[in-house]
């Protein structure tokens, strides 16, 4: 198995560039033991990187336990590489922090893409339960799995779990790709923001956050496909029970487009939730060939499940070649709501039933 590992490694580091040079935070003195506050020495293994001015260095994670109290900026072309995506861990408790943060480094000459690979990062809320009350006055913007800011980045393999604000952020970002990884009980899954473009995410789960993935603030050009959507009714945020409710920062979304344009939303699986996609304030939007299923584990609440939604000042969204599905025959797979002044701006299909 080790030898498996080792193998594995060595493939990735490979991957990212023959002269990729490799920094063991335990070289540097991190204990990795889940009580000890490793902060210090992965911030000095970072600082290593700097004095050798290494271009494009991996900060290697062991099988461990770290415990960071601080939010870890990595500023130059730095890759994160876990030994094993369910064993290298970081644990952060603060509910003002996250685990990493991805700093701008636009430079459109260089074509080197920073990789996040293999890590469980746990945050402060990650032993709750994810359908038990919390109190939403301390959903702190600063507790955030991984924020992106730079450009070129891959986040790959990952597990993230627990965290006030968002597992991931991506933010006033472009050229990323997130993949093959699971975002559970966060506030928000995945949130793509302030004028966020071609952000790639697929083969991802998100599953028990309140919602599964944002796109706001101008973000533009972002690609949600193949991906499991499902049960994202967390009590992060208060529910959404009605039809017309006009507040869409609720709990109960799969897919959230607000004040975004121009976005894809395809081939994914919904599941369980108040409202699978909602749209708001949004124009040129597509969301196709996906499929919803309508079920029956929300106590109280199951009746009220629609399919899709569309608010405000929406237009020319196109809502097409979806399939529908209904786990009992009291429930309406094809149940919307369009505002009124809406129905003809946007091009709707039925969905498919199965």
């Amino acid at each position: 198995m080790k030898l498996e590992k080792l193998i594995t490694l060595l493939f990735i580091l490979f991957s990212l560039s023959i002269n990729a040079q490799m920094y063991n935070i335990r070289t540097f003195g991190a204990k990795g033991d889940g009580v000890s506050d490793d902060t210090k020495y992965i911030l000095k293994a970072l600082d290593q990187i700097k004095i050798d001015n290494s271009k494009n260095a991996v900060l290697y994670i062991p099988i461990g336990q770290y415990l960071v109290s601080k939010s870890i900026d990595l500023e130059q072309n730095i890759s994160v590489i876990g030994e094993d995506s369910n064993s290298s861990i970081i644990l952060v408790n603060a509910i003002d922090c996250g685990a990493f943060v991805i700093k701008d480094n636009k430079n459109p000459t260089e074509y080197i893409y920073r990789t996040i690979k293999n890590l469980t990062i746990l945050g402060p809320d990650r032993s709750k339960n994810p359908l038990a009350w919390k109190n939403e006055a301390i959903n702190n913007p600063k507790s955030v799995g991984l924020k992106v800011y730079g450009i070129r980045n891959k986040i790959q393999d990952c597990k993230i779990n627990g965290f006030l604000w968002a597992g991931i952020e991506i933010n006033s970002s472009y050229y990323n790709y997130i993949q093959n990884s699971l975002l559970i009980n966060n506030r928000i899954g995945i949130l793509i923001t302030n004028t966020s473009t071609s952000a790639f995410v697929n083969n991802c789960e998100m599953r028990t956050n309140a919602i599964g993935v944002i796109i706001e603030d101008n973000s533009y050009a972002n690609f949600i496909n193949n991906n499991m959507i499902e049960s994202n009714i967390s009590n992060f945020l208060y529910p959404d029970k009605s039809l017309d409710d006009v507040n869409s920062l609720t709990t109960g979304k799969g897919v959230l487009i607000k004040n975004a344009g121009k976005n894809f939303v395809q081939n994914n699986y919904f599941e369980q939730h108040y409202v699978n996609v909602l749209i708001d304030n949004s124009n040129n939007n597509e969301i196709s060939n996906n499929f919803f299923a309508i079920g029956d584990l929300m106590p109280g609440y199951s009746n009220n499940q629609v399919f899709f939604k569309i608010i405000g000042n929406s237009y020319d969204n196109s809502i097409i070649s979806n399939r529908n599905m209904k786990s009992k025959t009291i429930l309406d797979a094809q149940k919307s709501y369009i505002q009124k002044d809406l129905q003809k701006k946007n091009i709707i299909e039925k969905g498919k039933s199965n």
